[in-house]
């Protein structure tokens, strides 16, 4: 993986950061967050803040180095070829919260990796700082390896259709979140827990009033809410994720492989 701490580093050494301000990153991310504007915010200006920007691209660039995706041997079976990408991790500042991690795709058309360590600034004093690392890169890669083995549900995500963007968001987030989740291996997952019983119930349940919606306002807000907001919340993520999580309970990885090989037969969000 390849890194550029360009801005981050411009920042951290008290630079003006008018001259990053256009950049495509700030340009293109306004179509991933779905804000339809250039969304450069200028970040805080205390010198607090410039130490856990500098302490966070270290901690990144030292995981990065000995990283091993959370659920391995279903990389391997989904992207047999994960492997041989060599994707570009972009550390920055500027993206309004709560825009920690997204991937976005540059003016040549290769997808980066783009982490906001002033948002991550949370994240700086926590003991299982190397877990979340782990779990976000291993989240935001898995989206990027989907767009790669299927550019038309990376095209999707975009579609004026709404019922196609919201099987794309649901099909994306679906298994970005379950290889990931709480940066633990798929059998040790407790699916049971109150939390997860209660988001599976409220998230498939909004997902079929969401799917009969036709008014363009409320289609919009569904939309957003599918995958913004509190974790357990984003309606579309948890459907995937719970979805896929049965599928692997009861056909294991070859279940995942089989949903995963479905994006061209059938809509994964009315199959929830």
């Amino acid at each position: 993986m390849l890194i550029d701490s360009t801005i981050a580093q411009a920042y951290c050494a008290g630079e003006d950061l008018d001259n990053f301000r256009r950049s495509w990153l700030f340009e293109r991310a306004s179509i991933a967050s779905d804000l339809g504007r250039n969304v450069f915010t200028a970040p805080p200006e205390e010198e607090t803040v410039r130490e856990t920007v500098r302490t966070l691209e270290a901690r990144i660039r030292t995981a990065v180095k000995r990283f091993v995706p959370v659920n391995r041997p279903i990389w391997d079976a989904l992207f047999p070829d994960w492997q041989t990408l060599q994707p570009t991790l972009d550390l920055i500042v500027g993206f309004p919260a709560p825009y920690d991690a997204i991937t976005a795709r540059a003016p040549d058309g290769q997808v980066h990796l783009i982490f906001d360590l002033v948002q991550w600034r949370n994240h700086a004093a926590l003991e299982n700082l190397d877990a979340v690392i782990r779990n976000l890169l291993t989240h935001e890669i898995t989206h990027l390896l989907i767009g790669h083995r299927y550019p038309e549900v990376d095209a999707a995500q975009e579609s004026k259709d709404y019922r196609t963007r919201l099987d794309a968001y649901t099909f994306h987030e679906g298994f970005a979140h379950i290889l990931s989740y709480q940066a633990t291996e798929i059998d040790r997952v407790d699916r049971y827990t109150p939390q997860l019983t209660g988001a599976a119930a409220a998230s498939r349940a909004k997902l079929h009033r969401a799917l009969a919606e036709t008014d363009p306002d409320r289609q919009k807000q569904f939309l957003e809410e599918a995958v913004c907001g509190p974790y357990y919340e984003k309606f579309a993520c948890m459907c995937g994720m719970l979805y896929l999580a049965d599928r692997w309970e009861t056909q294991g990885i070859d279940g995942l492989q089989s949903a995963f090989a479905d994006y061209h037969q059938r809509a994964l969000s009315i199959r929830i």
